[in-house]
């Protein structure tokens, strides 16, 4: 008989599985979708004061017309913006949906992607810590 770590970590298996076959529809149904959301994404957060919950950020992407076959592809779009240090993991809070999941994730800008590239003296953002572990695979728009 399967222990509860053992099924937990099963569970997190499938749904990391799901949520990849999620991105790659939606990068089959629409070139660059992770770059053009994760582009959204940031830009969402920069107008932020505070953390942002991921469903709210999967909510303005979809009114902005960015729209996955599936929104778990949204999931992908938060753990590869946090591993290219964009964006990072800030906390958890209440969903309001999921159906009995965890409870969502809380995303702010990385502090470095919150200056401009020249007041960083180059083109791009410096890598971020990245969000504890596991938690940017589980997090997002998998609604």
């Amino acid at each position: 008989m399967m222990g509860q770590q053992e099924a937990i970590a099963d569970a997190r298996k499938q749904g990391d599985w799901l949520m990849d076959l999620a991105a790659q529809r939606a990068e089959r149904d629409t070139p660059a979708f992770t770059d053009i959301a994760i582009d959204f994404a940031v830009q969402f957060l920069r107008g932020q004061p505070h953390p942002v919950s991921s469903e709210i950020i999967t909510n303005a992407a979809k009114r902005a017309g960015i729209r996955p076959p599936d929104d778990r592809a949204f999931g992908a779009v938060y753990a590869t913006a946090a591993r290219r240090g964009l964006i990072r993991w800030a906390g958890s809070c209440k969903r309001f949906k999921g159906h009995g999941t965890r409870g969502g994730s809380l995303w702010e800008l990385a502090p470095l992607n919150q200056l401009t590239p020249s007041a960083l003296g180059h083109a791009g953002p410096t890598p971020a810590a990245s969000p504890p572990p596991g938690e940017a695979r589980r997090a997002g728009g998998g609604l």
